[in-house]
């Protein structure tokens, strides 16, 4: 991405209270310079409230303060001043950025010789580390602290270091286990996207994860990252056996393994994956029809007091995904329909807080909605959102099944003609992106005998392809709906 396109999504990404934090972090300078940026900032604001970067109307209103031949060097400046700003605004906000200023502060300090007020920092940067399982710069920080005990230290010294070596020890190995959790949960991860003979692995995988946990003993078993990726593999190996059960309940532990450290939600990396687990055991109580779990997730998500803004966000788009997926599997479109104002109006008012695919996934439950509640206009919107999407490679599935939908709404207005052209281009979509999908082959071919045929009811075989496919629900639910009228 283009520097100045950067600049950009940076300055759009800032939320209000940032950006008043950074004119007045940044203002604290009183000078011509700091008016300038400011006014530079001020004005990439203002761009940032639409969806695209132009430099030259950038140029065009500040003439008269910066020249195009300075204009890099000058946006750079802005990038890294607002990067410096964020870095001190969220220094006392999150556990992580918190540790990385102690540690630069730790070695300022041993730089000075101040050697005891080093020490006071190491023990304090600890705590912070032990306490959110920052294990490797826990790791520096010991070693730091051996190498000044050696350097500075004349009493009891072997007893000292003695029992920091321990402590190293204990967490050497940890890290080294945490890293073969990882190596095993990646393996799995692998194997679902590039293999399809996955389920002859499976016991390999737990004798490997037991091996892990064997190593380390029943009592020692403390890692939370140890415990994450554990469980996180075993919800990988009983979705390639088809174990939805025993999946929900490793994925069901994971989130009371994050909700009973809540303390650790401070900390952005553990939010992200907090949010991860929680949509994961969502689909899974989709797929598995858990209706009752799928409600009491709703309810559990409304009660929570998310510990930050970002996170906030994300539970409120959980919280409406929840609902499209309950309300599907209850066949009450209408219900979505009348939540849909809501969910674009968030979507609108969040945009750059919500990931590409969270968007076109609504997207794409909105417009099946739409479908089958026969609002036609409100669909064709919703499916040309998701495939004029210009970053159309994110998702190829969803971008195929829009596709789809698009076929089959034209065939729902009569638009026979178009629906086969139409069907033509997503069968060179298919060829392209998707050439391995035989469910979405066979789809396409139903569709263009019934669109040729100009009969709908020439997709009643499709009804038995599609019952039970994971990721068709919603055209199964539209042929169930469609056919029966029949």
């Amino acid at each position: 991405m283009a520097k100045s396109e950067s600049l950009f999504q940076l300055v759009k990404s800032l939320d209000g209270s940032e950006k008043r934090y950074f004119k007045s972090f940044y203002g604290k300078g009183n000078n011509e310079q700091a008016y300038k940026f400011l006014t530079l900032f001020d004005k990439m604001v203002e761009q940032s409230r639409g969806e695209h970067y132009d430099e030259q109307q950038l140029l065009s209103e500040l003439k008269d303060t910066f020249k195009p031949e300075n204009f890099s060097y000058d946006k750079n400046y802005l990038f890294k001043a607002i990067l410096k700003c964020l870095r001190n605004y969220y220094a006392t906000k999150t556990p992580s950025l918190k540790l990385k200023e102690l540690m630069i502060d730790i070695s300022l300090l041993h730089e000075k010789g101040l050697v005891n007020d080093t020490l006071k920092h190491i023990q304090q940067a600890k705590k912070i580390a032990f306490k959110y399982d920052f294990k490797l710069p826990l790791l520096e920080l010991m070693l730091m602290e051996r190498r000044l005990i050696r350097q500075f230290t004349r009493k009891d010294i072997q007893n000292k270091l003695q029992n920091i070596r321990q402590d190293c020890q204990v967490h050497l190995n940890e890290i080294i286990q945490q890293f073969e959790s990882l190596n095993i949960y990646e393996n799995i991860f692998s194997e679902i996207l590039h293999s399809e003979g996955g389920k002859k692995n499976i016991e390999k995988y737990d004798a490997q994860l037991k091996g892990v946990r064997n190593t380390i003993g029943p009592n020692n078993l403390r890692s939370f990252e140890i415990e994450i990726y554990s469980h996180l593999s075993y919800s990988m190996i009983y979705l390639l056996n088809g174990d939805h059960k025993k999946r929900l309940f490793h994925l069901k532990y994971l989130l009371e393994l994050f909700e009973k450290n809540d303390y650790l939600l401070n900390d952005n990396q553990y939010n992200k994956r907090y949010i991860n687990c929680l949509n994961n055991y969502i689909n899974v109580c989709y797929a598995t029809g858990e209706l009752n779990e799928l409600f009491k997730q709703i309810e559990s998500m409304k009660a929570l007091q998310p510990k930050n803004k970002d996170l906030a966000i994300q539970v409120q788009q959980l919280i409406y995904y929840s609902k499209i997926l309950y309300f599907f599997k209850r066949e009450e479109f209408e219900t979505i329909v009348n939540i849909a104002p809501d969910i674009e109006l968030f979507m609108e008012q969040y945009e750059n807080h919500i990931n590409l695919t969270r968007k076109i996934v609504f997207n794409l439950n909105l417009a099946a909605a739409f479908l089958l509640e026969k609002k036609y206009t409100e669909a064709h919107h919703k499916i040309n959102q998701i495939i004029n999407e210009p970053k159309f490679e994110v998702r190829k599935d969803i971008q195929m099944l829009a596709r789809i939908f698009r076929v089959i709404l034209l065939m729902e207005e009569k638009e026979y003609i178009t629906a086969e052209y139409q069907i033509n281009s997503a069968i060179r979509y298919l060829m392209k992106f998707r050439k391995n999908n035989v469910v979405e082959k066979e789809v396409l071919n139903a569709l263009r005998k019934a669109a040729h045929s100009e009969d709908i009811k020439l997709l009643s075989p499709l009804l038995n392809l599609l019952e039970n496919k994971n990721g068709y629900e919603e055209i199964y639910l539209w042929l169930k709906k469609t056919i029966g009228n029949y």
